[in-house]
């Protein structure tokens, strides 16, 4: 299982240009270790990484998004289940404003 915690504040960052190599390399680690976890505070892993889904590059059951106490899931299209108040949604907060 892979999973990656978003927090937005105590997270490590990845810069934008980085998160598809980040995505693809806990992939590489999940398919070497079983078990990855990794905490955030960049929109573009969480992205990238259901992007990795959608082009089955990964299994959606074998994805983990974490975000306070939820357990966050995607189909085999990247489309989360869910979408809680606060989930990577900087980006849409700021553009909402322009």
């Amino acid at each position: 299982m892979i999973t990656i915690e978003y927090d937005d504040t105590k997270g490590i960052p990845v810069a934008d240009g980085l998160s598809d190599h980040f995505c693809t390399d806990l992939i590489e680690q999940h398919k070497n270790n079983n078990s990855v976890n990794v905490v955030v505070s960049t929109t573009n892993v969480i992205d990238y990484m259901r992007l990795k889904i959608k082009k089955e590059l990964i299994e959606p059951s074998e994805v983990c998004f974490k975000y306070k106490h939820y357990n966050l899931y995607s189909d085999k299209n990247g489309r989360l289940e869910k979408w809680p108040l606060g989930f990577c949604d900087y980006q849409f907060t700021v553009l909402s404003q322009l």
